[in-house]
């Protein structure tokens, strides 16, 4: 975990919590990136406010350009979303996001999170029994030519449906994503210096 943005309680409610995790590969594997993933997890009882600041709104507020954007199964008949933006200041990353009802006691909470990848280099690499079946395109669309695009998108819901897959596992846990369970955090990448701007990262359904 690299930080937590207590700023954005007034949006999301007073007990809102939002995470911010830096996942770093390790060597060997099938799902593996040569750049971080960065994860913002953002807890709320307020489902509303997740719906408030829509994706595509928040980006193009900020001067983003969207290049497209899919529906996608992450597996546990969650359904997210993924896109690709760019940014002449932060650069070109490619996401894929997902909203769940969480069990927190007696009550319920939601929780969303996202998932970030640098759109850098390439070089990423997806299991090659990776089924990338349960992608609809809603505006925009990748062609023979977004080579790079296609692999990121299909290496983060790769990424998504493991996640949410050892999460199914750990059915006691009150959080579906927790820095001891996913991996190793990289202290030396943060939001300033990884590129993700926290100001517009209100990514939501």
């Amino acid at each position: 975990r690299t930080a937590q943005f207590d700023w954005a309680k007034p949006l999301f409610g007073d007990t809102s919590i939002w995470d911010r995790y830096v996942m770093g590969a390790t060597s060997g594997g099938d799902l593996r990136a040569p750049v971080p993933v960065v994860a913002d997890v953002i807890v709320t009882p307020d489902l509303e406010s997740f719906s408030a600041y829509g994706v595509e709104a928040c980006y193009q507020f900020h001067g983003y350009a969207l290049r497209d954007v899919a529906q996608v199964n992450v597996g546990g008949g969650i359904t997210g979303q993924a896109m690709s933006y760019t940014s002449q200041t932060y650069g070109s990353w490619s996401i894929v996001y997902w909203i769940i009802p969480v069990k927190f006691g007696t009550g319920t909470t939601y929780e969303r999170v996202v998932l970030y990848v640098r759109n850098a280099g390439g070089g990423v690499v997806v299991p090659a029994t990776a089924k990338m079946s349960g992608i609809s395109n809603v505006a925009g669309s990748l062609g023979p030519t977004d080579v790079p695009l296609i692999r990121n998108r299909a290496f983060l819901v790769s990424f998504a449906r493991e996640l949410i897959q050892t999460e199914a596992l750990r059915s006691t846990s009150t959080r579906v994503l927790g820095a001891p369970s996913v991996g190793p955090s990289s202290p030396a990448t943060t939001p300033a210096s990884g590129g993700v701007d926290p100001s517009v990262s209100l990514t939501a359904n």
